[in-house]
C-alpha cells in the first residue's frame, strides 16, 4: 500500500508586507499548492490586510487572521497554529519566496520526522555592500542546523512536537533559536532537506540593517531576562555586551570573512567597516537597554 502525502498547514506572519505579498503568493498559485495557508496579520499599518483579504477570496485554501495583542512574529505564529487543521505545520515569512522544489516537497512528503528545514538562499538584487553583508551574516541555515536550531523562515514541524514543546517563546527576536534548542533538549532531531529551499532577498540598505540590529538586541535582552538567575550572571552578561561595544570581535570576524570571499574596492570597504561596527553598536546598546528594563 502506498503512503499518501501528509497534508500541510503553512503559517505566514505579516507585518507591513505589502511589497512582498505578490512575490510570495504567485509561486503558490503557479505551482497549484493545495496545502492550507494561514496568514497572520501582526499589527500591520499598510495595506497588507486588504491585499491578503482579496487573495483569500480567490483561494479557499488561504485564510487570513489578525493578531494584535503583542507585536511579535513568534506570538503571531503561535496564534496561527490555532487555526491549522493539519498535523504538519510549516513556517516561513512573507518576505520569502517559496521555490517549486519547496512546494513540491511539502505537497508530496509522506515520511516521518520531528523538525525539518532546508536551505535559505539569500539572493542579490543590486549586490551592493549592504546585500553582501546580509548574505554573509544572516539566515545561514546549514550553519544553524549544525548548532541545533533553524530560522523560522524555513521550518517544518509536526503538531505533536509543537504542542509538546509548548510553541514559540514570544520574544521580539530569537524565539526560533530558543524553541529549536528546547526541542533538542527534549530528544527531538532537526533534519536538513536540500529540496526544501526558500529564497529570501538580501537587505539592501543601511537602515534595514539598523532596524534588524535593534530587533536582535531587544530579542537577546528578552531571552536573558527570561532566564535570569542571579546578579552575578546579570553583571557578567552586561559587562560582556558593554565590552563588545569597544572590542567588537564579531564585527571584525564578519568583515574579514566578507573580504576573503568578495572583491571589495576601497570605498566599499569603508562602508563595510562602518556598517559592521554600526550594527554591532546598535545591537549591543539595545541588549543593554533591554537588560536595564527588567
Amino acid at each position: 500500500m502506498t503512503n499518501m502525502p501528509k497534508e500541510i498547514s503553512l503559517i505566514v506572519p505579516i507585518f507591513n508586507g505589502t511589497k512582498y505579498i505578490k512575490q510570495f503568493i504567485d509561486p503558490l498559485n503557479s505551482n497549484f499548492f493545495k496545502g492550507q495557508v494561514i496568514f497572520v496579520d501582526n499589527c500591520s499599518t499598510d495595506n497588507s490586510h486588504r491585499i491578503i483579504e482579496d487573495y483569500c477570496k480567490k483561494n479557499n485554501n488561504f485564510k487570513l487572521v489578525s493578531y494584535s495583542k503583542k507585536k511579535s512574529s513568534y506570538a503571531a505564529r503561535n496564534y496561527g497554529v490555532k487555526f491549522s487543521r493539519n498535523n504538519i505545520i510549516a513556517f516561513t515569512d512573507i518576505d520569502c519566496i517559496p521555490t517549486k522544489s519547496y512546494l513540491n516537497f511539502l505537497s508530496s512528503f509522506n515520511g516521518n520526522f520531528d523538525l525539518m528545514t532546508g536551505p535559505i538562499n539569500v539572493f542579490y538584487k543590486k549586490k551592493n555592500i549592504y546585500e553582501i553583508f546580509d548574505k554573509n551574516t544572516y539566515l545561514l541555515q546549514e550553519y544553524y542546523v549544525k548548532n541545533n536550531y533553524a530560522a523560522t523562515a524555513n521550518l517544518v514541524i509536526t503538531r505533536e512536537v509543537f504542542n509538546l514543546v509548548g510553541g514559540f517563546p514570544e520574544f521580539t527576536s530569537g524565539g526560533d533559536n530558543k524553541f529549536c534548542k528546547k526541542c533538542i533538549d527534549m530528544g527531538f532531531k532537526i533534519h536538513f532537506e536540500n529540496n526544501l529551499m526558500i529564497l529570501h532577498p538580501a537587505r539592501g540598505t543601511f537602515f534595514d540593517h539598523i532596524s534588524k540590529a535593534k530587533r536582535l538586541g531587544i530579542g537577546h535582552g528578552e531571552i536573558f531576562n527570561e532566564s535570569y538567575k542571579n546578579f552575578y550572571n546579570f553583571l557578567k552578561y552586561f559587562s560582556k555586551n558593554l565590552l563588545s561595544i569597544f572590542i567588537p570581535l564579531n564585527s571584525i570576524r564578519v568583515y574579514l570573512k566578507i573580504n576573503q570571499k568578495e572583491k571589495i574596492n576601497f570605498f566599499n570597504n569603508l562602508k563595510l567597516i562602518f556598517l559592521a561596527f554600526s550594527v554591532n553598536l546598535v545591537q549591543r546598546l539595545f541588549i543593554i537597554k533591554t537588560l536595564l528594563r527588567r
